[in-house]
């Protein structure tokens, strides 16, 4: 199947809506009551019916290489941490760096489970506040 740039183009600007939405909230908090702020709900969901259908297409073109199914799955899965942990890690570092020089006082602890992906399993809340 064929690349369809629309669709990357509005998973952009539903993903810039919602990190901007994620970064202001906890420096700037009386901006999350802003009214445009109340459509991250909806960019969410655009944003992962749009992912969703575009890695079922990526995942789609591995259908005829001729590999076993698990090799298959992954390498799949393989290729898209390789893709985007080093954003995600970029992202957390960010993050730290931003709650640093606010003066937002912030725990290590839950920096480094954020960075292994394992804050669920902690106990402990993510980096940042959601509004939604």
């Amino acid at each position: 199947m064929k690349r369809v740039v629309a669709f990357d183009s509005l998973r952009f600007f539903a993903a810039i809506f919602i990190v901007l939405f994620h970064a202001l909230g906890p420096l700037f908090p009386k901006t999350s009551t802003f009214p445009y702020f109340r459509l991250a709900r909806l960019c969410v969901e655009i944003f992962f019916v749009l992912s969703g259908f575009l890695l079922a297409q990526t995942y789609q073109k591995m259908k005829d290489v001729p590999m076993l199914p698990i090799r298959k799955c992954t390498l799949y899965f393989f290729h898209r941490i390789k893709r985007l942990y080093p954003e995600y890690l970029f992202a957390c570092i960010l993050w730290l760096t931003v709650f640093y020089f606010s003066g937002v006082k912030y725990k290590l602890e839950p920096f480094f489970l954020n960075i292994f992906m394992s804050s669920a399993w902690g106990g402990i809340p993510k980096i940042g506040r959601a509004h939604v």
